[in-house]
């Protein structure tokens, strides 16, 4: 296991190789958007898909920022010269921001705070749709919902940043100064592809309402921007669009560029703080406080690839904008506009999405201490849950309305902190509001044509990363048959619920210098058992479909003692047709203090561990530990290799466990 050196003043954490998680943050291939749901989506564009590369989500690495700082969270955003960046005149003599023209058709279905969310257990029925929220809680419920405001990764101290996917692209940057200088200037020059024709619609937020993510309306919308965006790239020039507002003008200031990944910038804009009093117009007035994501933008540039054809860049582009600007969740990262400008004659499209200033769910769990350096030791197992029921709204929402994900996993999953108060801020800890994004490898199954589920096609190779793959995408891909994409996205949600819990099990379970841990920094590796601290196994795939054997040792133990059974929606009951017996999972609630040091061993010829001899673990109940037996079988349930019988999102919604918890 790799060591870092580390300053003294900056803890250091786990990398994912130490944690065994690097084939998961390594996407492999990428089906396409808006590929299925019939032939008339398919007919929109002029080209056959390609499958889509990796597009990074968002990075985690905003400490290049200085929205805030770790030491005293005042912001200070960089200093414009007056000659760097003409700000545009309000015709009364003062230099003002415009006020910004809604990119979005504005109904009432979807500028209500009120988010709907009917389920047949009436829980959650009128959930407030903003991050403050005004739910009546008592104190003790609040307090089981704080979480830990954390740093965010610091590239500039250890090359460990570089092996995690999410910022691996984007740190570096020694002169982010002159590329801000730089990027204001040529916001100036970006325009919005968007006008009072050609709006955003967002859905419903009603989660009983399934209207699809692509009809008619999205249709026209796609048609309209690709002519629009053809004729861009024929004419090699912005006269199409310069009518519209630019970035500068709609937006504001671009205060921060965050990196330079494979295809652009990710930029930040603080629509609230202008050129000229930047110091003093901050609405961070308190500076022990934060921002809040909802003040902020994120434009992310998305480049033509080397050899990428134009109208293939095109269509990957809309396909990923049109399915992120229509949903409409609190639980999903919101996309508010999509711009274009042209650099040495190549159009280069953006798109502006709301920022979540925590960062990703991956490098949150990786930071083993919070923002004012003090050791994070524990992680209630409420915290657990609020997490997996906030992940699963929002999958919900995005299977309620005909899209899946595809390539679901903690660096797709963004935090946004509500704005800590005196109290909360004292023990650095607050609400959190978690929001799935990156959906470039998003499929939609059913558009507003269809009456049922449109399949995958293993033609498309396999789409999404490591781990989070199920093991009948492997085998549809080797037999070219098709496979369901609400499926995987259930068993990537397993995962999910999987590696938090493992994660908390061996470093956040209260247990004062406990084998994983070395000051803040967490020690990846094996535990006791031989089973990794990280992700248990690396692949599903198959080695001899007859004996039915898998070439990950892990998952081939896994597959032989796992719980089978059959589970009623409706009625809750469960039928055990055989007993869960894999260690990882039975134990996965408990914490672990090894009493003596253990030889542990996974013989590569072998199915299962070979262990010189069992420790006994130090048991602490928790408060919630009631729930540990339906935790883990809904996991097992979450994780069945048949995809037939495997639990849904919507069944583990309504499942006794997530009924019973509050989320933030």
């Amino acid at each position: 296991m790799g060591l870092f050196s580390k300053k003294k003043s900056t803890p250091s954490s786990p990398t994912k190789q130490d944690l065994k998680l690097t084939t998961s943050n390594e996407s492999i291939k990428s089906g396409s958007s808006i590929s299925s749901g019939g032939d008339k989506v398919k007919n929109l564009f002029k080209t056959n898909k390609s499958k889509n590369n990796d597009i990074k989500t968002i990075t985690s690495d905003l400490q290049h920022t200085n929205i805030y700082s770790n030491s005293n969270l005042n912001p200070s955003p960089p200093q414009l010269s007056q000659n760097s960046l003409a700000v545009p005149n309000d015709g009364n003599g003062s230099n003002r921001f415009k006020k910004r023209v809604s990119t979005i058709i504005e109904t009432e279905d979807n500028t209500s705070d009120d988010e709907v969310e009917n389920t047949d257990d009436d829980e959650d029925n009128n959930e407030n749709g903003s991050i403050t929220g005004d739910s009546e809680t008592d104190e003790d419920e609040e307090e089981d919902h704080l979480h830990p405001i954390k740093p965010k990764y610091d590239s500039t101290h250890h090359d460990l940043a570089k092996q995690l996917s999410t910022i691996m692209d984007y740190c570096g940057l020694k002169n982010s100064s002159h590329l801000t200088e730089e990027a204001n200037k040529e916001s100036q020059k970006t325009y919005s592809l968007l006008d009072s024709e050609n709006k955003i619609k967002k859905l419903s937020r009603n989660f009983n309402n399934y209207e699809s993510v692509i009809g008619e309306y999205q249709i026209q919308l796609i048609k309209n921007l690709s002519f629009k965006i053809s004729n861009l790239v024929e004419n090699k020039n912005c006269s199409i669009i310069t009518c519209n507002k630019s970035l500068y003008q709609r937006y504001g200031v671009i205060r921060n560029v965050v990196g330079k990944g494979a295809y652009g910038l990710i930029k930040i804009i603080n629509p609230d703080i202008n050129d000229k009093n930047s110091k003093g117009s901050s609405s961070i007035t308190n500076p022990n406080s934060i921002p809040i994501g909802k003040n902020l933008y994120v434009v992310k540039e998305l480049a033509k690839r080397k050899d990428e054809k134009p109208n293939n860049y095109i269509e990957r582009i809309l396909s990923e904008f049109v399915i992120s600007s229509t949903l409409n969740n609190k639980n999903i990262i919101e996309t508010v506009d999509l711009m274009g400008t042209f650099i040495d004659s190549n159009l280069r499209l953006s798109q502006v999405m709301q920022c979540s200033q925590g960062g990703d769910l991956f490098s949150y769990l990786l930071t083993g201490y919070n923002l004012k350096n003090k050791s994070i030791e524990f992680m209630s197992l409420y915290e657990i849950d609020c997490f997996l029921k906030q992940i699963s709204k929002g999958l919900k929402y995005m299977h309620n309305h005909g899209v899946s994900h595809c390539d679901l996993k903690l660096e797709n999953i963004l935090i946004s902190y509500e704005q800590p108060t005196t109290t909360t801020n004292e023990n650095c800890e607050t609400k959190i509001i978690l929001k799935l994004s990156d959906f470039g490898k998003s499929f939609v199954f059913r558009t507003a044509y269809d009456t049922q589920e449109q399949l995958i096609n293993g033609n498309q190779g396999l789409i999404g990363s490591g781990p989070y793959i199920p093991p009948e995408e492997f085998i549809a891909v080797k037999n070219k048959t098709n496979y369901s994409s609400l499926q995987k996205d259930n068993w990537a949600l397993g995962i999910i619920a999987l590696v938090i819990l493992n994660l908390r099990r061996h470093y956040y379970s209260g247990l004062k210098n406990g084998a994983y841990r070395s000051g803040n920094k967490l020690i990846g590796g094996n535990d006791v058992y031989g089973y990794s601290t990280g992700y248990l196994w690396q692949t599903t795939e198959l080695k001899n479909s007859t004996k039915q054997e898998y070439k990950d040792k892990v998952f081939n133990e896994y597959s032989k003692k796992r719980m089978i059974a059959d589970y009623e929606n409706k009625t809750k009951e469960w039928l055990i047709r055989q007993k869960g017996t894999f260690k990882p999972i039975n134990n996965i609630c408990l914490p672990i203090k090894p009493t003596t040091n253990i030889n542990n061993t996974i013989d590569d010829n072998s199915s299962t561990s070979t262990i010189d001899s069992e420790p006994e673990d130090e048991i602490i109940e928790e408060e919630g530990s009631e729930l540990n037996e339906l935790r883990v079988m809904c996991i097992y349930k979450l994780l069945d290799i048949d995809p037939s019988t495997r639990m849904t999102v919507d069944e583990f919604l309504k499942s006794d466990w997530m009924t019973s918890t509050e989320v933030c």
